[in-house]
């Protein structure tokens, strides 16, 4: 079955030429047993198509000779996420193709019978061939591949099952956009599941803006806004994975490095990461030596504030009084919330952060791991859900919650005690909250005349708005500067909008524009980007 969605910025079509902002996504699981939409283009030897066929709901190619394509026909893409599940045959490889031209102009991305993954530039001055050894992945199973192509840094970053492979960045003649589909060759594979979107989600920073998504170690991640905290909404999942009878080495994860963790996922599944986050023991989680869940008072092993640990820069693991914030301001009213408990209270918070609740924090029993050598076993799957905070309390014990949903007290959650080199849940905090203003913008657009652009929005509401920079840039997900010299001042109100006009006095072929307003805080929200071409390129 294929789906087909299209997001439209606000912007209004005048009769001259300009672009507008469109987010576009597509899916097909071939269920259909047909592949409309989808064409073949041609390999090596130069003629020969393949052998593309659905099979039970199944791509399959296997002719037995090099790099064919299929790709979606009527759609080209420069940055994208394209995502598919890839089965090479004994002999073959199967993989994903981005930025293809024609048959001479395309990169392939491809897992291959003879381990790794490797990274094909085709040109017509001739192919290039990048090869990325793997040692973790080399079996010949179904997996999922995923790919991030940033158009303008020529940068490909590639994934297998969720776990981050490389970066590619290629040659500078190397073209940047293009149709996306599979590729195969050798004995060929198989394809199911493909999804694209032609947008990138932002990576999280301390720039995210709290209730829209972000992306970190390839995974999306939502937040929410919960009180004056802005969180993830989702288990962390970050790292490789370990076995029940091992533990973490005693080398620090990287900051910044979300590859470099080493999480645990319940009953050595990997699927239970990809669904409800990994399980990391305390020392792990806050970026230390696994020997710190130990010695985690002295120097060496001490946490700062917003320690980050292996979460985003800009977010951090939660302490044990920033948990307490979560949990007071979801207590009942009139009901404690004793800070300083070991056991159950808050009564109301409880129900209030497990999935589907009224918070939007979406706890879920994701189980634990209780280490202890060859006793080592995964517990407490249901119904207990458990989260580390980063406070510890005496040598090998550190402060956390638990939320036990099936029983009473299920609305209450426990703040109690466990052992470092356990493994539980993670859930970033933002160190600070960045809100989106409060504007209503009706319209934005980009009109051409005589050497310049002119370019024009109008508000329905304004609240707390200090006023708006414009930004430009020669591609649409380009670098953007500031155009304007200072800060084009605000005329709306909370009951009334306004009229607002910019002129661009620029020669410049295909210029994007990006509106920003900034709120009394100094908290910015974008808007846009909108495309216009000077009347003299006409």
């Amino acid at each position: 079955m294929k789906k087909r969605t299209v997001f439209l910025a606000m912007a209004v079509f005048f009769f001259f030429l300009f672009g507008i902002a469109e987010a576009f996504t597509f899916s097909d699981d071939f269920n259909d047993g047909n592949a409309d939409g989808w064409i073949s283009i041609s390999g090596y030897p130069p003629g020969m198509y393949g052998n593309w066929r659905i099979e039970n709901g199944i791509v399959v190619e296997d002719i037995g000779r090099d790099h064919f394509i299929f790709a979606l026909r009527d759609h080209s893409f420069s940055d994208q996420v394209v995502e598919t599940r890839v089965l090479y045959h004994d002999n073959g490889y199967a993989g994903i193709t981005i930025w293809c031209q024609d048959e001479n102009h395309s990169i392939q991305i491809y897992n291959r019978y003879h381990g790794g993954v490797a990274v094909l530039e085709k040109l017509p001055s001739g192919e290039t061939m990048f090869e990325y050894p793997n040692e973790n992945k080399t079996e010949r199973i179904w997996r999922t591949m995923k790919i991030i192509a940033n158009s303008s840094a020529g940068e490909i970053k590639v994934y297998l099952d969720d776990d981050y492979m490389f970066t590619h960045t290629v040659q500078a003649n190397a073209p940047r956009s293009g149709r996306s589909g599979f590729n195969s060759g050798n004995a060929g594979g198989e394809f199911d599941d493909f999804k694209i979107t032609d947008s990138i989600i932002p990576e999280c920073s301390a720039a995210t803006i709290c209730g829209e998504p972000c992306s970190y170690g390839g995974i999306t991640y939502n937040t929410v806004l919960i009180g004056t905290q802005c969180w993830f909404r989702e288990n962390l999942n970050v790292g490789t994975m370990i076995g029940n009878f091992e533990t973490p080495d005693n080398t620090a994860p990287t900051l910044n490095d979300p590859n470099s963790a080493q999480k645990w996922c319940f009953n050595d599944d990997p699927i239970y990461c990809v669904n409800e986050g990994g399980l990391y023991s305390w020392a792990e989680a806050n970026g230390l030596p696994d020997s710190c869940n130990s010695i985690l008072l002295q120097t060496p092993c001490s946490v700062p504030n917003n320690n980050q640990g292996i979460c985003p820069s800009g977010w951090h693991v939660p302490s044990d009084a920033e948990l307490y914030t979560l949990e007071n301001y979801l207590t009942n009213p009139g009901e404690t919330c004793d800070p300083d408990r070991n056991g159950w209270d808050c009564i109301g918070a409880g129900t209030k952060l497990v999935l589907g609740g009224s918070s939007g924090f979406d706890a879920i029993g994701a189980g634990s791991h209780e280490t202890s050598g060859e006793n080592s076993q995964f517990d407490k799957r249901e119904p207990s859900i458990n989260f580390w905070s980063s406070t510890p309390l005496r040598e090998g014990y550190v402060y956390g919650r638990s939320m036990i949903y099936l029983y009473t007290p299920g609305d209450m959650v426990i703040r109690g005690l466990g052992r470092g080199v356990h493994g539980a849940s993670i859930r970033c905090l933002a160190n600070s909250t960045s809100l989106p203003t409060v504007i209503t913008l009706t319209e934005f657009s980009a009109k051409a005349a005589r050497d310049s652009i002119v370019l024009k929005w109008q508000t329905e509401s304004e609240i707390d708005n200090a006023g708006f920079n414009v930004w430009r840039s020669k591609t649409k997900n380009g670098k953007y500067e500031m155009i304007n010299k200072s800060l084009i001042p605000a005329k709306g109100s909370p009951t009334s909008g306004a009229s607002y006009e910019f002129t661009d006095e620029t020669r410049r072929r295909n210029c994007w524009y990006k509106l920003e307003d900034i709120d009394t805080n100094g908290i910015s929200t974008f808007h846009g980007p909108v495309k216009a071409v000077p009347r003299w390129f006409k």
